[in-house]
């Protein structure tokens, strides 16, 4: 990588850290807000796992998976939804609609930063990124209580496919929301890369058919939490990191294409 190019990613690195660190002033200061939000995001994670409770309940396993490794891949799904969802979308390409209409988007074409890093990562929501708690909780508990075990290279393969399926679900949200530009009087475009995203709660195994081409090579939301979890639990293997890494390179570079594109939409409150 080119000195200019390390540079570059040191800069927003240290912008990112800064906008976190003023919306994170910015929930705190309303301390009453904070709480009942932060009641309200637990309050749902508990809700979800009390459904999966009475689930296996009445069923040993779930396509393959046993109760641990459900509630290790469930684990794993709250800090992927959190994190992507707080950082990407719920104070930032979920409202790129409404911008786009009210021309609010020319204060962001405008500064001397890149549109797609303001547009997505311009607002983070940090009560998401409190709520990863429970995630981890969440996984530590299932291999606490179970006879599973994580290994050192398990782990360290699950982090990078932990990483692919980052990348790939800021993509897929990315493309989801660049149809704004398009469709400019439909504010839920964005919720479409929502939608999709949430078929990565299931494990990867239900996949079959027709179904399986779509999550795993068109939308491959299985990268995103289900394969991850299951490489650190039952090791690595050379398929799922090469198609992983192959999946976040190519989604990547449509995102970034995509969105400079459709962004040539645009036009501004003054035009």
């Amino acid at each position: 990588m080119k000195l200019s190019g390390i540079k570059a990613i040191k800069k927003y690195l240290r912008i990112y850290l800064l906008l976190v660190k003023y919306s994170f002033m910015e929930i705190v200061s309303y301390r009453i807000s904070f709480f009942v939000e932060l009641a309200v995001e637990f309050g749902y994670q508990g809700a979800h796992i009390l459904f999966f409770n009475v689930i296996f309940s009445n069923i040993k396993e779930l396509a393959g998976w046993s109760y641990h490794e459900m509630l290790f891949l469930a684990g794993i799904n709250v800090i992927t939804s959190e994190v992507l969802l707080g950082a990407l979308s719920i104070f930032n390409l979920r409202r790129l609609p409404e911008k786009i209409r009210t021309g609010a988007l020319d204060a962001i074409i405008l500064r001397p930063l890149n549109s797609l890093f303001q547009a997505s990562l311009g607002h983070p929501y940090i009560m998401s990124f409190i709520s990863t708690i429970s995630g981890f909780f969440l996984m530590f508990y299932a291999i606490s209580h179970s006879d599973l075990s994580l290994n050192t290279s398990g782990v360290f393969a699950g982090i990078f496919l932990l990483a692919c399926g980052f990348i790939i679900g800021f993509s897929i949200l990315v493309i989801s929301a660049s149809f704004s530009f398009l469709f400019i009087n439909t504010p839920s475009i964005p919720s479409i890369g929502e939608h999709i995203f949430f078929y990565k709660s299931n494990p990867h195994h239900v996949y079959e058919g027709a179904l399986k081409v779509i999550f795993f090579y068109i939308f491959p939301v299985v990268f995103v939490s289900s394969i991850p979890a299951y490489t650190m639990m039952h090791g690595p293997s050379g398929g799922p990191i090469l198609i992983g890494g192959i999946l976040a390179i190519v989604f990547l570079f449509a995102a970034i294409t995509f969105w400079n594109k459709m962004i040539k939409h645009y036009s501004s409150a003054s035009s």
